[in-house]
């Protein structure tokens, strides 16, 4: 199956950076911030494929491409990119057990940690969920980002879990 999407999104982000506040109080600059809330727009338009290798296999890929505006003030509005692809098996279709478990990997070059522009941050996710039922998910998803290829800033290390009940209708 392939897909295709179309999507604008308006968000503020809240930026402290504490280098930029020092640099602007050791030049004079009036009024220096330490937080700086930034409103961001952007447009995105994106394919993803999605296929059934076998009955309990299936995998995903996604392309994106995404254009607006970044979380520097300093900086004007840039084309960013995302790729990624996720693998998943239902033990259901497998061992008639209610356990699907899936294991995605996404590169964008949207600066989404860090407010440095360049470099990329690749993110995993692991999902362990039960699907026993066809309209009903429970699921547990622990993510990481794993590296910033960014000369400018040192390498971001971050993890985290999300609990989710999704109901489909």
């Amino acid at each position: 199956m392939l897909s295709g999407s179309l999507g604008v999104t308006s968000q503020n982000l809240t930026v402290i950076d504490v280098r930029q506040f020092t640099e602007d109080v050791i030049d004079g600059v009036p009024d220096p911030s330490l937080v700086d809330d930034v409103p961001a727009v952007r447009s995105t338009a994106g394919l993803r494929f999605a296929w059934a290798a076998s009955r309990p296999v299936g995998v995903t890929l996604l392309l994106e491409g995404s254009y607006g505006e970044t979380p520097r003030r300093d900086k004007a509005e840039s084309w960013e990119y995302g790729m990624g692809g996720s693998v998943d098996f239902d033990a259901g279709a497998a061992w008639n057990v209610p356990i699907g478990i899936a294991l995605a990997y996404r590169q964008t070059s949207l600066p989404v940690v860090t407010t440095t522009d360049n470099g990329n941050v690749s993110e995993t996710v692991l999902r362990l969920a039960y699907n026993g039922k066809p309209d009903f998910l429970i699921a547990l998803d622990v993510m990481g980002v794993l590296d910033r290829e960014n000369l400018e800033a040192d390498s971001v290390w971050a993890g985290g879990a999300a609990f989710s009940l999704r109901y489909y209708f």
